[in-house]
């Protein structure tokens, strides 16, 4: 719970400062402050989007690493690798030949 609570932090801290730094950097840069441009509230719209998933994924690790203990693997480490490790399973062993009845 903690974990997911820092994710959502950051996620939106992560938000706050793109719109932050792209419409109101960008309006004062282009010199109109008395509203922002809808072209960069677009612009701010696409770099969050296009960034959620890499920071999220970063941002999870992180938690991770905060919250667990040292020498104790967090429950989204042991699972998260569970696809590979039963996929390995499944081509070490055989099935029996199938024989017509």
């Amino acid at each position: 719970m903690l974990a997911s609570s820092l994710v959502l932090v950051g996620l939106v801290g992560f938000v706050v400062l793109v719109y932050v730094v792209v419409v109101v950097g960008g309006g004062e840069a282009v010199g109109r402050t008395s509203s922002p441009l809808v072209s960069l509230s677009v612009l701010a719209t696409a770099l969050v989007a296009l960034g959620f998933d890499p920071v999220q994924t970063r941002l999870e690790a992180l938690a991770s690493r905060v919250v667990a203990p040292e020498g104790q693997v967090s429950r989204t480490t042991r699972c998260g690798s569970w696809p590979r490790r039963s996929a390995a399973a499944m081509r070490r062993r055989s099935c029996p030949p199938h024989r017509p009845r």
